[in-house]
């Protein structure tokens, strides 16, 4: 299916550049579909090839050498993700794998494509560079919940985000659940049994219902903010 002008003007990366350049880009581009569950790239494996979410929903995450996953983050429509090995050409591999969560387009661009572009449109770059800064911004807060705080302290913080979370698409089994915070399933079903004692949740058909929201702040440590959501 051709893509078009209108397709890349959802990409917040090409909102400064000229028609001239995004049909260039377009007419370059290649368009995929993924199914959910499927595996779009696997950490390791060479790369050339940068990626622009169109429809959906995807994950990128690590894998320790005993196959427990650990998610690093969800990206959605207008995100790009596989520029690392594409801009450090002399290290071509995938720092990271990447599932489709559900249904899932993709725009793909060769990195000799991309590299060209950068070197012809500044706007391309000063876009580049707000996008890694958020990346980095994310990364950052996420190696310090890791680290600093415990399993316990995550999953509620883990909870109120998801309830807060516009963009939520339902309930996560506990074994994504634990992949999300860095843990196994069976501690995140003893936790959700736990919060579920104290009251402050209800697992109920394909929802969790925050029924005491200051009970999960207080154990996440974050400041209580009036607001009572379900997810």
């Amino acid at each position: 299916m051709k893509i078009n002008l209108e397709d890349l003007r959802n990409f917040e990366l090409f909102v400064n550049l000229s028609n001239n350049i995004l049909l260039n880009l377009a007419e370059r581009m290649t368009r995929r579909h993924f199914h959910k569950g499927e595996i779009v790239f696997i950490e390791g494996d060479y790369s050339d090839e940068v990626y622009f979410v169109f429809k959906g929903t995807l994950i990128v995450f690590k894998t320790s050498l005993n196959g427990r996953e650990q998610v690093l983050v969800r990206l959605r429509e207008g995100a790009v993700l596989n520029l690392v090995p594409v801009l450090l050409d002399e290290e071509p591999y995938n720092i990271s794998s990447v599932r489709a969560a559900t249904e899932l387009d993709l725009f793909i661009l060769l990195g000799a494509e991309i590299r060209i572009a950068l070197k012809d449109h500044p706007d391309l770059g000063y876009g580049l560079l707000k996008m890694f800064a958020r990346r980095m911004k994310h990364m950052n807060s996420l190696a310090a919940d890791l680290s600093l705080r415990g399993v316990r302290s995550r999953l509620a913080g883990f909870l109120i985000r998801q309830a807060d979370s516009e963009t939520t698409s339902g309930w996560l089994t506990q074994d994504e659940i634990a992949a999300q915070i860095g843990t196994v399933r069976d501690v995140v079903g003893r936790l959700l049994r736990e919060f579920e004692a104290l009251g402050c949740i209800q697992k109920a058909r394909h929802q969790i219902i925050l029924l005491d929201r200051r009970v999960l702040e207080s154990i996440a440590g974050l400041e209580p903010i009036e607001r009572k959501q379900v997810l």
